[in-house]
């Protein structure tokens, strides 16, 4: 069991630095931000906050929403059985 927590967290680590240094390098020679370090450009200072975890999202939900967060006993359930995807706005005119 132990080996595979290991890899998870090394795929985790892996993920959270672009792919690994290799990728990043890849992308730095083709004239290229990473997609994080496009994000620092766009962004205000902490204005993005990543939840890769039910651990981390049951935090953010305490900390910003705590009246909502007792109302979800099983947020950290619930986050693991639900893939995360994308986010986007569909914007229709009218608007």
């Amino acid at each position: 069991m132990k080996p595979k927590i290991e890899a998870l967290r090394e795929k985790l680590e892996a993920g959270k630095s672009g792919g690994g240094a290799k990728r990043v390098d890849a992308q730095h020679k083709k004239g290229k931000l990473t997609a994080r370090e496009r994000i620092e450009l766009l962004m205000d200072p902490g204005s993005f906050e990543e939840i890769a975890t039910p651990e981390q999202a049951r935090r953010y939900f305490d900390d910003n929403y705590p009246d909502a967060s007792e109302l979800m006993p099983d947020l950290e359930e619930d986050y693991r059985l639900n893939p995360v995807g994308a986010l986007l706005t569909v914007r229709c005119s009218p608007w």
